[in-house]
């Protein structure tokens, strides 16, 4: 899933192998660690991914290189009580529940896990939380997108000094008018600056109310520390215009229903939140499309695109929590001003479902 590679600054590739098993001692370890401006938990990462893959660590640059955008990703939900306080015990229960899908990598403080009704402190331990569970081999997002560029930076430098990956970082959008092109651009090269962790651009025009164009990405694209697009628009013209003017820069798709599509026009896989409830049919239809079995990847398709239009724009986060209820994890209630489903629109969630897990079945 990672590849690790990078130059001197003589511009040659050399090896520096920080892995105890293959005979490094623990003061190389840590000396290269230190030669390479690593954290501890980078370098443990390091050796776990060169022990697990057979890779090798290049000096410089690990932080452009390490990390690779793809695959199925859930945008994780945080469960919450009656009360409204959050349920850190459920919440990696469910992570369990992830890792036995096969699911490798993970968002923390996404949309779908009502970031913004989070307090500063439960961000932090929610991403404790995760790499605590998450093997160091497999990769952690947090959304550390704020409305300033200043607290922005500030929550990534905490999500890194945790063990986080990469961050996804929205557009700032409270005042729509002023956001221009250039202030996005600012923004983000100044988080990207700043940022000891890769960068990924979140793009959710649903919630914003600003979408970002296509010659944004493109150009932000260029920062070395920049290093993917989640785009939940659903505009496969825009993942089709930023891969094709890009040097095969990542994309995810951050949309279910048109995952299938995006993937066609160059997206890398998909945070979707269809997989925080059904984590298994998304896999199905990402390694359909990755074996080049591109007509069972479209029956997959079309039998997954209601419930996961169900589970964002018909039903909204209390859908997709009552939706993971129905499959056995544990999601909590919504946090307030948020309400639960009420009675019919559970059953009507739950026909959905029924009907997307037997026709699964049928095409196994």
């Amino acid at each position: 899933m990672f590849n690790v590679t990078g130059k001197t600054s003589r511009g040659a590739a050399t090896e520096a192998p920080i892995c105890p098993l293959r005979g490094c001692s623990v003061a190389n370890i840590e000396t290269q660690r230190l030669r390479a401006g690593l954290s501890s938990h980078a370098a443990s990462r390091l050796c776990a991914v060169y022990n697990r893959s057979s890779l090798t660590f290049f000096e410089r640059g690990w932080n452009k290189t390490l990390f690779e955008l793809k695959g199925i990703i859930p945008p994780m939900v945080t469960p919450f009580d009656e009360t409204g306080t959050v349920r850190y015990d459920a919440f990696e229960r469910n992570i369990e529940r992830y890792l036995k899908a096969g699911i490798e990598g993970y968002l923390v403080l996404g949309s779908n896990g009502e970031s913004v009704f989070l307090e500063h402190s439960e961000k932090l331990k929610l991403i404790e939380a995760t790499r605590k569970r998450v093997p160091p081999s497999m990769t952690l997002l947090a959304g550390t997108g704020v409305e300033s560029t200043r607290a922005t930076i500030e929550l990534t430098k905490q999500a890194a000094d945790r063990g986080v990956d990469a961050i996804l970082v929205k557009n700032p959008f409270y005042f729509k008018s002023q956001m221009t092109f250039d202030v996005y651009l600012s923004h983000y090269t100044a988080v990207a600056e700043a940022s000891p962790v890769p960068v990924v651009i979140y793009n959710v025009p649903v919630f914003t109310g600003v979408p970002l164009q296509s010659r944004l990405v493109i150009e932000l694209a260029k920062h070395p520390n920049i290093r993917g697009l989640k785009d939940s628009s659903g505009d496969v013209k825009l993942i089709s215009e930023v891969v094709w003017n890009t040097d095969k820069f990542p994309v995810l798709a951050g949309a279910a229903p048109t995952l299938f599509p995006a993937m066609a026009a160059g997206a890398r896989g998909g945070i979707v939140a269809i997989a925080c409830a059904a984590p298994k049919a998304a896999l199905l239809l990402y390694r359909a499309f990755a074996d080049g079995d591109y007509k069972r990847a479209g029956f997959i398709q079309r039998i997954i695109a209601p419930s996961a239009a169900a589970v964002t724009e018909r039903y909204g986060i209390a859908g997709l929590k009552a939706a993971m209820a129905l499959e056995g994890f544990e999601a909590g209630v919504p946090r307030r001003p948020l309400l639960p489903l009420k009675p019919p629109e559970r059953e009507d969630l739950e026909q959905i479902f029924r009907r997307m897990n037997s026709e699964l079945a049928e095409l196994s």
